[in-house]
């Protein structure tokens, strides 16, 4: 089996591509400090700012290709703390796609659909992008210099990312975990559109674009939703009360990173290749049985 490096193997996506992937790939997983653990998958805790440590690490194992998902991903984080996440999300993509470059390697690197301004949604590959946030701006800074660095490389536009996370604290479900188990409401925004996708899809998606593409593409789901109608699919799937969600705009939520309103993803040149994200109802119907497992009691309707 080709031996992978995988960094961000800790997060939502990453421990998705350690199950998919253990059974015809030889994974590496890399994180800062959490170390799951999943059957098959060798991880190390290294901190990848430090390019001597990177250097040594990528020497140590030799792999045959990279996934690169780490990153600082929370935009009000990032809109705050700008040059440290700048370290992360930019700087260290960089010397990846360089090693890369150098020794011919596969690289997948994972960006977001916040690289556009949200004022049209429905955005292709071709559409220019203009982000209103530093994470935004630092994510497509790093495209841009994957790109030259290393034209091969498939860069991946994910959007926002649906699944269960057990071991964490974070993630779009655990809200809804918590606070249905305490009875709060969570308000979601009915002027923030989006194509979320099944964290499985997204990680098969970035299997299949290791050894197939090149360029960019955009691996968004078939729906474009609010964040309030997917909160109520949510809602619907798991039988809660319709009180736990209330409906609210953008603009009565302060927030330290600018929003866009509608970043909606085109992904027909993927489903051309063949990439086929189930619906996110579909989705929560699946994983239904082990949130409820791990995170009972749910305040039913």
């Amino acid at each position: 089996m080709k031996k992978i490096l995988l960094t961000g193997a800790s997060g939502l996506l990453g421990q998705e591509i350690c199950r998919l992937g253990a059974t015809i790939l030889k994974i590496e997983g890399i994180s800062f400090s959490n170390t799951p653990e999943i059957p098959g998958i060798s991880f190390s805790n290294v901190d990848l700012t430090n390019e001597s440590r990177l250097s040594d690490l990528f020497k140590k194992i030799q792999p045959q290709g990279v996934i690169h998902t780490a990153a600082i991903s929370n935009a009000n984080y990032c809109q705050q703390h700008p040059t440290e996440s700048y370290k992360l999300n930019v700087t260290v993509s960089k010397w990846i796609a360089r090693y890369c470059a150098e020794n011919r390697l596969p690289l997948v690197f994972t960006s977001s659909d916040l690289v556009y301004d949200g004022k049209k949604g429905g955005y292709t590959e071709e559409d220019a992008v203009n982000p209103v946030s530093v994470y935004g701006e630092q994510k497509s800074e790093a495209e841009r210099a994957v790109t030259a660095i290393y034209p091969q490389a498939a860069i991946c536009r994910l959007p926002l990312l649906i699944g269960w996370w057990k071991d964490a604290t974070r993630g779009h479900l655990r809200a809804f975990v918590e606070s249905a188990k305490t009875g709060g409401t969570i308000k979601l925004f009915t002027d923030e559109w989006r194509s979320p996708l099944a964290v499985d899809s997204a990680a098969a998606g970035i299997i299949f674009a290791l050894e197939n593409l090149s360029g960019i593409y955009h691996l968004g789901g078939a729906e474009r939703l609010s964040r309030f109608e997917l909160g109520q699919k949510i809602v619907k799937t798991f039988e809660l009360q319709e009180t736990l969600i209330s409906a609210t705009r953008q603009s009565d939520v302060p927030m330290f990173a600018p929003r866009p309103r509608d970043v909606s993803l085109n992904s027909g040149k993927a489903f051309a290749k063949g990439f086929q994200p189930e619906k996110i109802g579909e989705q929560l119907q699946k994983i239904k049985p082990e949130i409820l497992q791990n995170s009972a009691p749910f305040h039913k309707a």
